[in-house]
Parts: structure tokens; sequence; C-alpha cells
């Protein structure tokens, strides 16, 4: 009997710390990271600073407008400290993304200049783990090192 309790026991703590070691659960995969920074226009860390609906449709989708400022660039021309405007088209029900906080998002242009987040999985809460996988990610993915490059002898 008394076996059969220090082997629950020890069972219950392998369980528990597995558990507790699995914190990239949350986080996007590094192949979905390196496709967002790599297929968009920008790839940035901010802080919402505010939230509203363009169009107020009770059915179908809204366009919602963040106001944001920029804290750390993974890809894209914008500077740090920078404020900017991006657009988000969610389901009519759902509320703008808030509480207003820090965000990872990836972005793309489109005519006149509007900033859009362009789909689902491209917009992620913040977490200091997931800002370094982004840095990481951000120089294998988009970075790539220069070759050399070979000249041709030419024939003579």
């Amino acid at each position: 009997m008394k076996l059969y309790v220090y082997y629950s026991v020890f069972v219950l703590f392998l369980v528990t710390s597995v558990n507790l070691f699995a914190f990239d659960a949350p986080f996007p995969d590094n192949e979905l990271i390196c496709s967002n920074i790599r297929d968009t226009d920008t790839s940035l860390r901010v802080k919402l600073l505010d939230a509203k609906s363009l169009t107020h449709n009770t059915k179908g989708y809204n366009e919602y407008e963040y106001k944001a400022v920029v804290l750390e660039v993974y890809k894209g021309s914008f500077k740090v400290g920078q404020e900017i405007k991006y657009n988000e088209t969610r389901e009519a029900d759902l509320p703008p993304k808030l509480p207003l906080g820090e965000k990872v998002i990836s972005l793309m242009q489109s005519k006149g200049a509007i900033w859009n987040i362009p789909d689902n999985g491209y917009a992620f809460d913040y977490e200091p783990g997931l800002g370094k996988r982004y840095k990481e990610q951000a120089i294998k993915c988009v970075q790539k090192p220069i070759q050399p490059i070979r000249q041709e002898a030419s024939p003579d």
C-alpha cells in the first residue's frame, strides 16, 4: 500500500512538472511567425492606445481602427516611438480586441496607405518570450546571407 502511495505521488509530480514547463504552448509556432514576417510589409510590437469601430453592422463584419505606438520593429520602416493607425476586420458580434495593451502584429499596406491586419493569426498579446522568438525569426526568415557574385571569365 505504501509503495502504491509513493508511486501515485511520483506520477502526479511528473505530470505536474511536464505541464509547468510547457510554457511555449500559447505562442504561435516558429513556422507561423516566419510566414507572418516574410509575407507581410511590417511586423511590430506595439502598445495599443485606442480602438474604435469604423462600421456598425449587427451582422457580417465590422472594420475597427486601432491607434498604437511602436515599441519594437521586427521588419519594416516604422520607427520606435512612432504613432501608427491600422485596421482590422472582425465579425460584427466581436468587439475590438481590448483591453488595450502590448501586441505583436504583422500588417499589410493597402491602397490609400491604410495599414491592415490581413487575417486571423497576425496579432498576438505580447509576452517577452514571444518578442524574443519574433526577433530570432526575423533574422532567420527575412535577412538572407549575401551570396558572393561570381563573374564568369569572358572568352577572348
